[in-house]
């Protein structure tokens, strides 16, 4: 709806973090609701570094697994060197990252080949996987895809 203000008159400020705060919350209890018990008591057990989180430049899956509430641990780039990785219960998430240390993209390579999961999001893939998995063809990927997904996240994020 259209709102015209007099010249001398404020027009409320538009805070979109708190419209999307809001819609992590709906979205929360929407998939919430979906849950089956079991899923909801595996979420409560879930250890808080099931989910490794590596912050990046842009994208925040952060706020989504917070709103979801589920568990995760924040790692950086330069801590997954020498961060203790457990190929065979974690999940790494690499947000949008326009710089990243290569020999952290090694050790997710070493990561993914043990059976780990990677998800990225749009920069990751050349920054991240393009130097862990470069010389890895097409056709070789789509045989490793179970240990490797490709996830994008297209998240809208409201500039201040």
């Amino acid at each position: 709806m259209y709102q015209q203000y007099a010249s001398n008159s404020v027009a409320p400020q538009h805070n979109c973090q708190n419209e999307m705060n809001e819609a992590y919350e709906l979205g929360s209890a929407m998939a919430h609701e979906k849950l089956s018990t079991e899923d909801k008591q595996l979420l409560d057990e879930m250890a808080d570094d099931t989910v490794i989180v590596v912050p990046g430049t842009y994208d925040h899956i952060h706020q989504v697994l917070a709103s979801l509430k589920i568990p995760f641990k924040t790692v950086q780039q330069d801590e997954l060197i020498t961060y203790p990785l457990r190929p065979q219960d974690q999940t790494v998430y690499i947000n949008c990252a326009t710089a990243f240390p290569e020999e952290a993209a090694r050790r997710l390579r070493k990561f993914v080949d043990d059976g780990g999961q990677l998800i990225t999001t749009d920069w990751a893939l050349k920054n991240v996987l393009e130097v862990a998995f470069g010389e890895v063809s097409s056709r070789l990927l789509s045989n490793r895809i179970k240990n490797l997904i490709f996830s994008l996240f297209f998240l809208i994020v409201c500039s201040t």
